[in-house]
């Protein structure tokens, strides 16, 4: 239903709606917010949300409040019914347009204006069969005074109506009032001991008392006003059956576990909830199947169950780590341990949750002494899925550490580990570990520069996701595959990696970290082909994702979007940068590349920052992340230029080309050239820029950065060597520059436009070199 919604919402935008106005947003469930809330985030148009605030629940209470700093969102509290729009319910329930004035006032000042209000007293006012008349008698009179209804609380003028019910009508109403959004004709027959056809003339009162609309109470008010008119032991002895009749029913299990909790046996409620929370999880719902399998663990401990309150509470914190490995994850691993109880098998799923604690909290020493203690046990209890999920949490301290070999190591170690697993007797589901796996050593082979073989994995790796069903992965293994072609220079095939997997995204909790890397990508992306505009956006919306703890690539999100807007002419980027490094937890590589943007951003190209200039040039230098490498060298031509910077551009240059990955190897060659003319060496700057002309002018894009960045350099080392070369670059550039400034705001065009030419002595303008040929001619 996401997908659609968000299908839907996409199609009517391309089709010209711009805004989008949601009325009653009290009246919303907290489903119907979940369902909401990631269409506003996308911020593809303007909404407007209309609301009575001090009626909003909590889950739409913090949509309408996170919405008030946002200019895309006109946020509209309604006041109640004025005079006019009583006056016009007055006129629809049939009053006379004499007497309508009087009776509006007295009627606004009794209700206070509200709707749900105001029709309850017009409903009360029918069902009495009068029309109220002015007050008279007495010493003063007050001015439009009636006799409607007095009271002050809804339920009272609900409960006076339901008094003139008959007493079958009433019975039948307290069995609706527990059966609740279960009500059935059916299940009312069954509770009362009687047929479905008895009740027909008690449900056709109800239903001309506006108390029942089908198998529905009129409104919550009523259901409310009715439940409180059955003695809660009646209910609780009611709820009982109810529950056993619809699980012969085979009806929704959370309905199931809710009148079971209600009834006078509260833990027969356990099957249902477990039930209920597998239903959940299926359904894209984690955080409240996280919320049933707490419930279904606590009642499970306190009736001594300790065993199975362990498999409650694993469940719990497995779905709970796609919401966020947050306070209560930490809790759940609390409450495993103390049901342990030294099993081996629980111990080794225990250590499994606590893991992830670790891993997030990047204590990666930690995280490896505890997933060995857990390994440990889980070979003893003969669990090679628990083995080959431990192992895969060793892979991500390794990767994260950038110890690309031991990653390479454990991940074909848990490879072996899963071949192993009998499906019947596995304690975790490990088809998504095995894909993430394969992935991973794509990952990995592309770190070390072997393309050929990352793409044949990526591939494999995909098909694996595609044929497990599972959305998050078969995106993360596009944005992998996309990755992989950039670095290739393939626009084409980085883009149909992407954009056909972006829209199967839904928006759940978990996926808001896969899309909004596939965004930042797809940025990078638009960026490379000459669409700032659409990288803009690209960019705002993958930082939109980036509110949850458990965005790993924050970081590096928040660095490509500074970055673009420093293209874009925002002057507060290089403190920015600076304020990122501040942050902690950010490895050394990571930093580096924060400080070399920063540079780039802020200009610091003098000899005053040669120390610090020299520092990243030996973290790239010891770098085993091929990519990472070639990015930081890259940012470095816009430090102080060095031999030793020339010489590891020209190694990683000639490197990068065996690897097949000339777009990599076409934004290293133009750095080199860069960092060649500042060091003097004009033959071999121009040398090496008539290498990289023809692949640019090819169309292949380079990994990093735009058109006219790499053009740059190449049309200054030729200015002198090849005059008609760098003038016809230049012409390239300034029509790339151009075409890709049109479609930007006019105030951010010329800040782009300047920041693309800066490097170019532009030539005269086109075809005026001809003309004066032949004039001279």
């Amino acid at each position: 239903l996401a997908q659609a919604c968000a299908r839907l919402l996409a199609d009517a935008v391309r089709q010209g709606v711009r805004a989008l106005l949601l009325d009653d947003l009290h009246f919303a469930d907290d489903a119907s917010i979940g369902l909401l809330q990631p269409l506003i985030d996308e911020r593809v148009c303007a909404w407007a949300l209309a609301a009575r605030e001090h009626e909003l629940h909590p889950a739409a209470r913090a949509v309408f409040d996170a919405q008030a700093a946002l200019s895309t969102t006109l946020r509209l509290s309604l006041p109640p019914l004025d005079l006019g729009s009583v006056d016009q319910m007055l006129a629809a329930f049939g009053h006379p347009a004499a007497q309508r004035p009087a009776r509006a006032q007295a009627l606004l000042r009794h209700t206070g204006g509200n709707p749900l209000f105001v029709i309850e007293t017009l409903q009360l006012a029918r069902s009495q069969g009068r029309d109220p008349a002015p007050a008279v008698g007495g010493a003063v009179a007050r001015v439009g005074a009636t006799d409607w209804p007095q009271s002050d609380q809804v339920k009272r003028v609900i409960r006076r109506r339901l008094a003139t019910l008959s007493a079958g009508a009433m019975r039948l109403l307290r069995c609706a009032a527990v059966a609740g959004d279960d009500l059935d004709p059916a299940l009312a027959a069954a509770l009362l001991g009687t047929t479905p056809l008895a009740l027909a003339d008690d449900w056709a009162e109800l239903e001309a008392a506006q108390v029942l609309r089908g198998c529905a109470f009129a409104h919550d008010l009523v259901a409310e006003a009715v439940r409180d008119e059955v003695p809660l032991p009646i209910a609780a002895s009611l709820h009982g059956p109810v529950a056993a009749w619809l699980e012969q029913q085979g009806a929704e299990p959370s309905r199931v576990a809710a009148h079971w909790l209600a009834s006078a046996t509260p833990r027969r409620a356990v099957p249902a909830l477990l039930a209920a929370a597998q239903r959940a999880s299926r359904a894209s719902c984690p955080a409240q199947a996280y919320a049933l399998y707490v419930q279904a663990g606590d009642m499970l401990v306190a009736a001594g169950d300790r065993a199975a309150a362990f498999d409650a509470w694993f469940a719990a914190a497995d779905v709970r780590s796609e919401l966020a490995i947050d306070d209560a994850f930490l809790s759940l691993c609390d409450r495993l341990l103390a049901v342990a109880d030294g099993d081996e098998a629980r111990l080794a799923l225990a250590g499994l949750a606590r893991l992830a604690t670790l891993i997030e909290s990047r204590r990666h020493d930690e995280a490896l002494a505890a997933s060995e203690q857990a390994l440990m046990h889980a070979q003893r209890a003969s669990l090679p899925d628990v083995e080959a999920e431990l192992l895969w949490g060793q892979v991500i301290v390794h990767w994260e550490r950038r110890e690309l070999a031991a990653a390479s190591q454990r991940a074909q170690r848990a490879l072996a580990r899963l071949a192993q697993v009998d499906a019947r007797h596995a304690r975790l589901d490990t088809r998504s570990t095995h894909q993430k796996l394969v992935q991973i050593l794509g990952k990995l082979q592309v770190a070390a520069g072997d393309y050929d073989a990352a793409a044949t994995q990526l591939a494999a790796a995909h098909q694996l996701a595609l044929a497990g069903g599972e959305t998050g992965n078969r995106v993360a293994s596009a944005i992998a595959m996309a990755g992989c072609s950039i670095d290739r220079g393939d626009a084409a095939g980085a883009r149909a990696a992407l954009q056909t997997q972006l829209d199967a995204l839904d928006g759940r909790d978990w996926d808001r970290a896969i899309r909004a890397q596939a965004l930042g990508l797809l940025a990078r992306l638009h960026l490379a082909c000459g669409d700032p505009a659409a990288a803009a956006a690209a960019s705002e919306q993958s930082l939109a994702l980036c509110t949850r703890s458990h965005v790993r690539h924050e970081i590096r999100l928040r660095r490509e979007h500074l970055a673009l807007a420093h293209r874009l002419g925002r002057a507060d980027v290089p403190a920015a940068l600076q304020g990122l490094r501040a942050l902690p937890g950010i490895d050394p590589m990571t930093d580096a590349l924060l400080e070399a943007t920063r540079q780039w951003a802020g200009s610091l190209a003098d000899p005053a920052h040669g120390d610090e200039a020299s520092a990243l040039l030996s973290q790239a230098a010891g770098c085993p992340d091929l990519p990472l490498r070639a990015e930081l060298l890259c940012l470095l031509q816009h430090v102080p230029a060095t031999a030793g910077l020339a010489l590891l551009l020209q190694i990683q240059t000639t490197q990068v080309q065996a690897a097949s990955a000339p777009g990599l190897g076409l934004s290293l060659a133009c750095a080199q050239v860069a960092v060649l003319l500042r060091l003097g060496q004009a033959a071999q700057a121009a040398a090496a820029a008539r290498l990289a002309w023809p692949q640019l002018a090819s169309g292949l894009i380079p990994a990093f950065g735009t058109f006219a960045d790499a053009a740059a350099p190449l049309h200054q080392a030729l200015a002198t060597a090849d005059a008609p070369l760098a003038e016809a670059i230049a012409l390239r550039a300034s029509a790339w520059a151009q075409k890709a400034a049109a479609s930007m705001p006019p105030e951010l065009r010329r800040t782009f436009l300047a920041g693309c030419l800066q490097g170019f002595a532009m030539p005269v303008a086109p075809g005026a070199r001809q003309l004066a040929a032949r004039r001279r001619g």
